[in-house]
């Protein structure tokens, strides 16, 4: 058991701490877009994505969101918007860079 304990406290002190933060404005056909779900996530290339933070864009659609992530690699900030303008199903919101 303390074993365990020892090699979780040793992998968690060596990745660097990383924050992304975006703020912005969700529009839907010129008008603002209200209560709209966001996710902040940090991308990977082989394991699942991880999910660093989620919020809602106020009434006027405006927004700012800001996670933080621990790691060895420089973190890749995806921004998902989900939304039902025009609505064809979930859609994302990406390329932040």
């Amino acid at each position: 058991m303390r074993v365990a304990i020892l090699l979780s406290l040793i992998s968690s002190s060596y990745g660097s701490t990383q924050s992304v933060g975006v703020t912005g404005k969700v529009f839907c056909k010129n008008k603002p877009l209200g209560r709209t779900a966001l996710q902040l996530f940090d991308r990977w290339l082989i394991l699942s994505d991880k999910l660093m933070t989620t919020g809602l864009s106020d009434e006027s659609g405006s927004f700012m969101i800001r996670g933080t992530t621990s790691g060895f690699f420089s973190i890749r900030p995806e921004l998902r918007i989900y939304h039902r303008c025009n609505y064809n199903g979930v859609r994302t919101c990406s390329n932040l860079e």
